[in-house]
């Protein structure tokens, strides 16, 4: 009898710990409508101390849509972000975190170990875009984009929409770059991310801000003796053009960060993303503007592009790899070209967008033998393709990619032409009539 009063007691006293550790939690539990959810963190590299991490996040007030930003500097990743979870944030919620922003500087540190947090992290998500801060910092970035009322979450999350009509870079989740980075030995594409200039029209409040701080700027000028007049620097908010408009700093996608042996180490500009949103399939509707026989130019939308690898062994050895386009595209529009519809015509337009696209997949395949990392997942492929060759190739890989021979192939077709044989504003009555 004794032993089993002396058990109840024990569960009694177990359930009264945890009735007191839950109502500790419970003291901070919040309604999600009560909660400042982060959407963007960004890491940089202390200025002041190397071995530490400059984290700000990006949130928003309670009940508005102000974006604010809150900032710490410490040793790893997860002190800041438990930093920033204590008073007075403590309404801040990482669980909704879907952008992760990278300094240059702390790009050009381990990539893996930036990552390793966003993996073992219960509150964060593998599916958080990343992005690097192309030649600058990402508080910097984040900042801009706040000073103008606005939200850099917003802006990337434009900007990735838009990337199904401007094929510019491909914004990939933490997962998607863990999966490079063990595929290919360290080697990984991020999507960059710089600031660029836009004209935005001036609200009527801004207009009287403007006019209040040109008037403490005439004040502050008749203090001051050989002052420059006429500077043209407006508020806070930007470089005012005219009294209409404002010049604003917003962040864009700008081709793409190069990683090797889990450091930054070069970038893809925005005009050649397109030759590796080609390789990894993942181009979308794509301009290309090629000459027509005869004079004019046309337009084709590509709108579809896919690539395979086929490798080419000979004893063991790996002799050379294939690269296999394949391409189809409408004509979108013409420019001084006449009978486009003939069959020689558009024959010469598929080969003048074959050549194109042929070229820009072999300076891009350049480019990364160049590098020597294997970003493109070429050796992945060769694996999917051939796996008992590549068994043996596998070890040597790093070695074998700088030096192999490419050999890029395109099939291109032309689908639609919409049966307009010559531009509409130049069409006479004879030819409107073989239309």
């Amino acid at each position: 009898m004794k032993r089993t009063y002396w058990k109840i007691g024990l569960i009694l006293l177990v359930l009264a710990l945890c009735i007191s550790e839950g109502s500790r939690t419970l003291v901070r539990a919040r309604e999600i409508d009560q909660l400042e959810l982060v959407t963007s963190l960004g890491i940089d590299v202390s200025p002041d101390e190397p071995g530490l991490l400059d984290v700000m996040a990006l949130g928003s007030e309670s009940g508005g849509d102000r974006p604010v930003t809150m900032q710490t500097e410490q040793q790893t990743l997860a002190q800041a972000v438990n930093e920033l979870r204590v008073l007075p944030h403590d309404k801040l919620f990482f669980g909704h975190t879907e952008q992760l922003i990278l300094g240059e500087e702390a790009a050009k540190q381990d990539l893996g170990q930036h990552l390793d947090f966003i993996a073992r992290d219960i509150s964060m998500r593998l599916d958080v875009e990343i992005y690097v801060a192309k030649h600058g910092k990402a508080s910097d970035l984040i900042q801009a984009a706040t000073d103008q009322m606005q939200s850099t979450f917003d802006y990337l999350k434009s900007a990735e929409e838009d990337m199904l009509i401007l094929p510019v870079s491909y914004p990939f989740s933490g997962w998607e770059v863990l999966q490079q980075l063990l595929a290919t030995d360290g080697c990984a594409l991020v999507s960059a991310v710089t600031m660029e200039s836009q004209k935005k029209p001036v609200e009527n409040s801004q207009k009287e801000q403007k006019g209040n701080d040109q008037s403490n700027q005439e004040k502050e000028k008749q203090k001051q003796i050989g002052g420059i007049a006429g500077s043209g620097q407006g508020s806070a908010m930007g470089a005012v053009q005219d009294e209409n408009s404002i010049f604003i700093q917003v962040p864009k996608l700008d081709g793409y960060a190069v990683f090797r042996d889990y450091k930054l180490v070069d970038y893809i500009t925005a005009e050649d993303a397109a030759g590796v949103n080609l390789i990894l399939n993942k181009l979308h509707d794509d301009i290309v503007v090629v000459d027509a026989p005869g004079g004019g130019t046309v337009a084709l939308a590509v709108t579809r592009g896919k690539t395979g690898i086929r490798p080419q062994f000979e004893k063991g050895k790996l002799q050379k790899v294939i690269c296999s386009l394949s391409i189809s595209a409408d004509i979108n529009e013409v420019r001084g070209a006449r009978q486009i519809t003939q069959p020689v015509v558009v024959k010469h337009l598929e080969e003048q967008l074959r050549m194109r696209e042929v070229e820009r997949v072999e300076k891009t395949i350049s480019k990364a033998q160049q590098l020597r990392a294997d970003y493109l997942g070429i050796g992945k492929k060769i694996e999917c393709a051939a796996p008992a060759q590549w068994r043996k190739i596998k070890d040597q890989w790093k070695t074998l990619f700088p030096i192999v021979p490419f050999q890029v192939e395109a099939e291109v077709k032309i689908d639609q032409t919409y049966d307009l044989n010559c531009p509409v504003e130049r069409a006479t009555a004879a030819e409107r009539k073989t239309q």
